[in-house]
């Protein structure tokens, strides 16, 4: 616990074991030197710019304060997969939450009558990383076929719900689609006039939003205090681009109408259990904004190039690890990958694969390309010396030792 019984001196080496910058340091872009592959994928030697103004320790820590009040108004209770517990926040106080999932570098807990509070990974202890990845372990994730979802959002969602095509709105047939990991909820009712201008504000935003993240997050109109007709007609004027609920079958929606705000109307941006994330009225321009820029900082957060997440990931589950193999093995875990897809793509790449070799302190140690890959000659060199200089692995683990190991690497042109 970081708090005023630690010296400065034993909290500079709390932090630097985790990553952390001072929280009195002001930074406002982190500045990678990366080798040779970034430069040529990337085409520059980035200065990465941290969304919405996110540092490594100080802005990060503000955003999930942020977070937290945002959701305070929730009164939801816990989804009750994993034990409600005592932990520490990022300031040393303590609070009694339940594990719900790991967001990138961010450990999200669903806290009782209070929604749910965010904390980098890194600010806790690694006995505490283990605990919560061993509660972790009764959470339901996304299948990869809807049909066979036991979240809380996901099952009510599956068979209950209709989309729209052409003009009008069929039964959605979600058979065989992966189940997504977030949602946004969009709460309506045609008595309330602002209804109708926050799904009009989401026909428009929701396109771009779901192309950045394919299969990722899925939308959801919910009807508060709506007839069938009222529905379908509010649906199809706005001209809803996501999924819209049965109105018949939202008896059997109790998640989800759990979450409606009390005003009648808002959009509130949910993981797969129902445990809330965003919330807002989303009947204006600026506040749909707002609300989507939020989450798409938080999603971007998830991605491997993001360089600000790696320090925080590595922290955790190399604490992790060895605990959960500590009866069997398991393979190198990549955490930081330094190429960007797009980049390669633009320069020619189309496939290729490669074994990297990485020690059981965590380095990479060699890199080997297979001779079938589809790829620009120029680019071989620039590519396995970038992997080896520049990707971040927690080791394989060998009934709870770090050992070495090996790592394959795909990449296929999209």
């Amino acid at each position: 616990m970081l708090g005023a019984e630690m010296s400065a001196e034993k909290q500079q080496g709390w932090r630097r074991q985790r990553g952390l910058q001072e929280p009195e340091e002001e930074i406002g872009v982190l500045q990678i030197r990366p080798p040779a592959l970034l430069h040529y994928c990337l085409g520059q030697t980035i200065p990465v710019s941290i969304p919405v103004k996110i540092t490594p320790m100080k802005t990060l820590s503000a955003y999930v304060k942020d977070c937290v009040l945002i959701a305070i108004g929730c009164c939801l209770s816990t989804t009750g997969f994993a034990r409600s517990e005592r932990w520490s926040d990022v300031k040393g106080a303590k609070f009694e939450g339940e594990p719900a999932e790991v967001i990138g570098p961010l450990a999200l807990f669903s806290l009782a009558g209070h929604g749910r509070t965010l904390i980098p990974l890194n600010t806790l202890s690694p006995q505490d990383c283990v605990r919560f990845s061993e509660q972790l372990r009764s959470v339901p994730e996304p299948a990869a076929d809807w049909a066979k979802s036991t979240t809380q959002i996901g099952s009510e969602i599956y068979d209950h719900v209709l989309q729209r095509q052409d003009a009008k709105l069929v039964r959605a047939d979600l058979k065989g689609t992966r189940e997504p990991r977030f949602y946004i909820l969009y709460f309506a009712s045609t008595s309330e006039g602002n209804s109708w201008e926050m799904l009009r504000q989401s026909e428009t935003a929701w396109p771009s939003f779901q192309r950045a993240h394919p299969s990722l997050v899925e939308g959801l109109m919910f009807g508060v205090n709506n007839s069938t007709v009222e529905q379908i007609n509010m649906a199809t004027e706005t001209k809803v681009p996501y999924l819209v609920a049965r109105l018949n079958e939202e008896s059997n929606m109790s998640a989800i109408g759990g979450l409606a705000p009390g005003i009648g109307y808002g959009m509130v941006v949910t993981n797969c259990n129902g445990v809330p994330l965003f919330l807002g009225k989303g009947d204006s321009t600026e506040d749909t904004k707002k609300i989507m820029g939020e989450f798409d900082a938080l999603l971007n957060l998830l991605d491997p190039n993001n360089t600000e997440a790696w320090a925080a990931e590595l922290y955790y589950w190399k604490a992790v690890q060895p605990a959960l193999h500590a009866t069997d093995k398991c393979e190198p875990r990549l955490i930081g990958d330094p190429l960007s897809a797009t980049k390669l793509t633009q320069l020619g790449a189309k496939r290729f694969d490669a074994t990297i070799d990485i020690s059981a302190g965590g380095t990479v140690t060699g890199v080997t390309l297979t001779p079938d890959g589809e790829l620009p000659k120029s680019l071989v060199l620039p590519i396995s010396e970038a992997l080896k200089g520049g990707a971040q692995f927690v080791p394989a683990v060998d009934h709870g030792k770090f050992v070495d190991g090996k790592y394959h690497y795909h990449f296929q042109a999209s």
